[in-house]
């Protein structure tokens, strides 16, 4: 079963390994999708938000991958979504953006190989 790790930067990391899976390539897809709440950050570093600022992306990474007998093992990073700048949504031209909250939904990992009919 992967393994989902939260981490510092607002990323999430699948860990995953699986086996059974023949000699050919595979490949590995993690998707999900991200939902922002995005607040002002003054230049005394205060996080506030705005009114209604929301950045929703469908984030996706993926990698192809060779069994090593019939086996795989690696892990894939989801990055937040972009933000708009400060001077799109700050009422200060000298704030900055910061994300209040983050929601990852639906994160799914997905893992094909072709098969070859003869």
């Amino acid at each position: 079963m992967p393994e989902i790790i939260k981490n510092s930067d607002l990323s999430i990391t699948v860990n995953y390994h699986a086996r059974e899976l023949g000699k050919r390539i595979a490949n590995v897809t993690l998707s999900s999708h991200a939902i922002a709440i995005v607040g002002c950050v003054n230049p005394g570093e205060n996080l506030s938000p705005p009114k209604g600022s929301m950045v929703e992306q469908m984030q996706i990474q993926s990698e192809r991958i060779k069994p090593k007998d019939e086996k795989i093992q690696g892990s894939l990073t989801l990055i937040p979504p972009l933000v708009p700048s400060g001077s799109d949504i700050c009422p200060n031209k000298y704030c900055s953006t910061g994300i209040v909250s983050l929601t990852y939904e639906n994160v799914a990992m997905e893992i094909k190989q072709k098969i070859l009919i003869y």
